[in-house]
């Protein structure tokens, strides 16, 4: 999928991409521009995300059970430690002029671990 960016750049996104995007967040009001990962590409104007979050200490054991904490996550262009909330998938739909920038790609190793997570939090759940 390509975008023209707030720059008028034109950008590719793929599924597997970590990207900036505006999130929205039910425990607070409103959206925040948070990382997120692509996980599904449906058309020309739409894409799935998980959110991914550096929250995770002090959080409750129903939390933590579905937040895959991303062990490569300064090569994916993460700032910090970061966990993808497996529970927390969105669609977002892209205007035109939509704000979006591109972080890095999860690894092979953080796929992997990723499917594993959520195969085994499926088999428990």
């Amino acid at each position: 999928m390509s975008i023209t960016d707030g720059s008028k750049k034109t950008i590719s996104f793929n599924q597997n991409d970590i990207v900036n995007a505006y999130v929205t967040y039910f425990e607070s009001d409103g959206d925040k521009h948070r990382p997120a990962l692509i996980v599904g590409v449906d058309n020309e104007r739409t894409i799935d995300v998980l959110k991914i979050t550096s929250k995770y200490k002090g959080k409750s054991p129903a939390i933590k059970a579905h937040r895959y904490p991303l062990k490569d996550w300064q090569i994916e262009g993460l700032d910090k430690e970061s966990y993808v909330d497996i529970l927390a998938m969105q669609k977002i739909y892209l205007p035109d002029q939509y704000h979006i920038v591109k972080r890095g790609i999860i690894t092979d190793n953080d796929m992997e671990g990723l499917a594993k997570f959520i195969i085994n939090y499926s088999k428990s759940h």
